[in-house]
């Protein structure tokens, strides 16, 4: 069981569309599919060498309300940063979802 008040973070889900450009290129852009109310919930962040860079992973879940549109290729927009969909988990049978994401911060 949620509490409402706990949804007090307003994401942007985005979703990637494809368009041509005027010589016939193909461009990936990123459009808002829907602002919603959430959750944030941090997790320990992990960190990766790769390419003699250390990378910094952050990992947030968001929970938001029901929902049957969302899927792993969209992504999370909130407070300026991009959170790329890993997982999405039901919970309490079609009254929350769980939204596990990462971000990249070099």
């Amino acid at each position: 069981y949620m509490n409402a008040g706990r949804f007090d973070r307003l994401i942007t889900i985005q979703q990637n569309t494809e368009t041509r450009d005027n010589v016939g290129g193909k461009a990936d852009t990123w459009s808002t599919f829907a602002q919603i109310w959430a959750a944030y919930k941090p997790i320990t962040g992990i960190e990766n060498v790769n390419a003699d860079r250390i990378e910094a992973k952050g990992m947030v879940n968001f929970i938001i309300r029901y929902r049957s549109d969302i899927t792993n290729a969209m992504r999370i927009s909130y407070d300026g940063q991009i959170y790329n969909i890993k997982s999405i988990t039901e919970l309490t049978r079609r009254q929350y979802l769980t939204i596990e994401t990462e971000t990249i911060k070099n």
